[in-house]
């Protein structure tokens, strides 16, 4: 899904995000890992969305459950 997204970001980061936060806390660690490919293969395309990054990162270093 990463590099889909990396094909057109305008088109598929909001989708991604939005996925992540409707998705329960484990599915939430598999749209992690698709920003993670994102940020490696071009990381200017997600400079709008570091709020979004960083609220899934806190919502999930203070979940219970991996």
């Amino acid at each position: 899904m990463g590099n889909a997204t990396i094909g057109n970001p305008q088109f598929f980061l909001s989708k991604v995000f939005n996925l992540a936060s409707e998705s329960q806390v484990a599915q939430k660690y598999l749209f992690l890992n698709t920003i993670r490919e994102i940020i490696i293969a071009d990381s200017r395309c997600i400079t709008d969305f570091m709020f979004d990054i960083t609220e899934l990162l806190i919502q999930l270093t203070s979940s219970d459950s991996p």
